[in-house]
């Protein structure tokens, strides 16, 4: 019997890792009714399409692709517009997560940059299905 299951749950285990992280929601953390942020994975491994508004009314960027950066303590999503470039600081891993594990959220800060000014901001994001 205990075999019996082992085989039933290996396949299902192996199906939730490669679809890690397929969907991410973040919020600013001391204002969680402004900005929100929704990233869906593209067909790519570590490629996200991006749409960021004030609410539910789009105000910054509209589904757009972004760019995936790795280093020592955090993945780095990054996107580029005509007026700003927006960088998102997640902790190391997050990506690789999927909404079925118990650590399935993270903090980590948005950098919104334009012509003369740059703002910081301390989020949290989740990963749903």
């Amino acid at each position: 019997m205990k075999n019996y299951f082992l085989i039933a749950v290996i396949p299902m285990l192996i199906s939730t890792v490669s679809s890690a992280a397929e969907s991410i929601a973040c919020t600013p953390i001391d204002d969680p009714d402004g900005i929100v942020i929704l990233m869906h994975k593209m067909n790519g491994a570590q490629s996200y399409r991006v749409t960021i508004a004030e609410g539910f009314a789009p105000k910054y960027i509209v589904d757009q692709t972004v760019n995936l950066a790795k280093n020592q303590n955090s993945d780095i999503l990054s996107v580029k517009t005509e007026k700003r470039e927006i960088k998102f600081t997640l902790s190391k891993g997050f990506l690789n997560k999927t909404a079925a594990e118990e650590e399935n959220s993270s903090e980590g800060t948005i950098q919104i940059s334009e012509a003369n000014a740059k703002v910081n901001e301390k989020i949290i994001c989740f990963i749903y299905e």
